[in-house]
């Protein structure tokens, strides 16, 4: 008899024990569930999707410009990322803040900042709290390219026609995007107005040879090459046209002597290889290269990530067996690109056509 009370009072307590342990299951998996749905990171990936969706509407976009309105900033920022992939880091978290980073295009194109409340612990180590976007904010570039009519920005409104590109080359818009040239109008000033260009720059452009601004005519900016980088195309230019006339140490066995030059999937690179293997024997046995005339000009800057120039020159040889002089005339457009921070040729292109 006492055995039987034993062993139902072993049963009872174990399952007592048995349904307090799955009590206790359950309630971790929920307290974990609402953990882990608490996290910023959840907030943060739903309002990546709806900004690759294109929805905005619950979205209110942080603007500050002396030029832009909120409304309008907000149009412009779904235009700038409008069907672009998105992705996000993390830049800063706090208990009560978290601080995100949209990315496009390997480019930082809004903060995003994310706020807590309502904050529980749960087992004394876990905070389970309410996450929701506080405020985005837009990465607008603001007075690159303006051109402003008494110190107000022209859009739309004042556009005549639809923008131009400055060229158009593959070659070039496969790294970066080609420059516009864009036409304004405005009439019916009473007064003569004050009318300041910014160039890609940032910098101002001097308008003082214009007499008035009843019709003028810009371009990109153009000046002076600094000497750094002026030594870096002039070498280019030198060791890519010394490829071509076996002047380049190693040519006769690879390209590498040029592909410092260019990007790694550049089709010059290529044309140069087949050029290595199948013409390069036919050229004929020289001595006594020299540049002449080497000019590097027409240096236009379209953006902090392109910029062409005019290289010409006259490269003279002396040919072994008939000791006769040779001349070969360049004067080609380089399209530079810049790639992870390096100068690249993009796209060689005749000057004289």
């Amino acid at each position: 008899m006492k055995n039987s009370k034993f062993k139902f009072g072993v049963l009872a307590y174990a399952g007592i024990l048995v349904i307090l342990i799955v009590v206790l299951l359950v309630y971790t998996w929920n307290s974990m569930k609402k953990y882990e749905a608490s996290q910023s990171q959840n907030v943060i990936e739903d309002l990546v999707e709806k900004m690759e969706s294109g929805d905005f509407s619950d979205i209110n976009v942080a603007f500050s410009s002396k030029f832009e309105s909120a409304t309008d900033a907000k149009s412009i920022f779904t235009e700038q990322i409008k069907g672009k992939d998105l992705s996000y880091k993390v830049k800063s978290t706090s208990r009560d803040v978290a601080t995100y980073e949209i990315v496009c295009d390997d480019k930082t194109v809004a903060t995003v900042n994310l706020k807590g409340t309502n904050h529980k612990e749960t087992f004394k180590i876990l905070v389970v709290c309410d996450w929701a976007v506080d405020t985005v904010i837009a990465n607008i570039a603001d007075g690159k390219n303006a051109v402003c009519v008494n110190d107000v920005l022209l859009g739309k409104e004042e556009q005549k026609g639809e923008a131009v590109k400055a060229f158009d080359i593959d070659l070039v818009a496969q790294y970066v995007e080609i420059p516009t040239l864009v036409t304004y109008e405005v009439k019916g000033l009473l007064n003569a107005p004050t009318l300041k260009v910014v160039d890609a720059k940032g910098n101002n452009v001097d308008l003082s040879a214009f007499s008035d601004y009843s019709n003028v005519q810009i371009g990109y900016s153009e000046g002076e090459m600094d000497a750094e980088l002026l030594a870096y195309v002039s070498q280019a230019a030198k060791d890519y046209s010394d490829f071509f006339t076996k002047d380049l140490p190693g040519c006769a066995t690879s390209t590498k002597g040029i592909e410092k030059y260019f990007p790694s999937d550049s089709m010059y690179i290529k044309l140069a290889e087949s050029y290595r293997l199948n013409d390069m024997w036919m050229y004929s046995a020289h001595g006594g290269r020299e540049f002449r005339n080497f000019v590097v000009d027409n240096y236009t800057v379209y953006s902090d990530d392109l910029f062409t120039c005019t290289i010409s020159f006259t490269k003279r040889v002396v040919l072994t067996s008939s000791k006769e002089e040779k001349l070969d005339d360049n004067n080609q457009i380089y399209y530079f690109v810049k790639i992870d921070g390096e100068w690249l040729i993009a796209a060689l292109t005749d000057a004289e056509k």
